[in-house]
């Protein structure tokens, strides 16, 4: 074998062996606020798991990696990710400003329903965004929802109050200390139903529906496996992986 036929078979060995050879840990993190895809371990107050985190862990595991997922804020959880103090997080919607720190999955880990839940004594008619002038709206603190709506946030057409997380807002919406919330329907529902809020409502028109994202840091160790999770997250939408696992957690009929 020439020397240079040498040369190039030991840069390949090397180029695979990083993106798939032994395992190596990405720290993914996840927030409490997303049940039911994903929960805060009660015991450790650290660890995540849950349906989404299984088949992320399958694919990091496809790729040769061993995926730990952590509990962070919502806001923190971006600050670190951007910082690269985080390798990865989820689930992000795709925006200019995250895009300019981290590279996104083409392929979504769910979509998210955007749906607005208010207190049946304060219920209004939502055809748009304009029926949400002048009402304050509580969002998760750091949470981006549509480009429309945050530039009206912005302009301070609609009055955002932020919150560390679910407990809070629906703690005043329930006391109705605010006219509404814009939430993943399947999360807030799944809250609602947990903790009995039987005076909280979902609205029938929704503000938005967005697909969810894994985001890569591009200041972390695995910038580049935004696209071989991609190409693994169309496999197993293909065969039908992530909807068995769906179904089994009672998120997919």
């Amino acid at each position: 074998m020439k020397l240079s036929q040498l040369a190039l078979l030991l840069l390949s060995f090397l180029f695979t062996s990083q993106v798939f050879g032994a395992k190596s840990k990405i720290i993914l993190c996840g927030n409490d606020a997303f049940e039911p895809y994903t929960f805060k371990d009660e015991k450790t107050q650290k660890e995540i798991y849950g349906p989404q985190v299984d088949f992320l862990k399958r694919i990091a595991n496809d790729l040769g990696y061993e995926l730990v997922v952590n509990y962070y804020p919502f806001k923190r959880m971006l600050i670190e990710l951007e910082q690269g103090d985080l390798d990865c997080a989820f689930t992000l919607f795709r925006n200019d400003e995250r895009e300019a720190f981290a590279n996104f999955t083409d392929v979504p880990i769910h979509v998210s329903k955007l749906s607005i839940f208010t207190h049946k004594d304060k219920s209004f008619k939502f055809r748009g965004l304009e029926d949400l002038f002048g009402k304050r709206i509580a969002i998760v603190r750091g949470f981006s929802t549509t480009k429309q709506f945050d530039e009206a946030k912005q302009a301070k057409k609609i009055k955002v109050k932020e919150f560390t997380g679910p407990e809070q807002i629906f703690s005043m919406l329930n006391s109705k200390r605010i006219d509404g919330t814009i939430m993943n329907s399947t999360v807030a529902k799944n809250y609602i139903k947990k903790n009995k809020l039987l005076n909280i409502i979902e609205l029938p028109i929704s503000l938005a529906n967005r697909g969810a994202y894994i985001a890569f840091s591009k200041k972390g160790h695995y910038p580049f496996l935004a696209s071989p999770f991609t190409g693994f997250l169309y496999k197993y939408l293909l065969t039908g992986k992530i909807g068995t696992i769906y179904r089994k957690a009672g998120l997919l009929k």
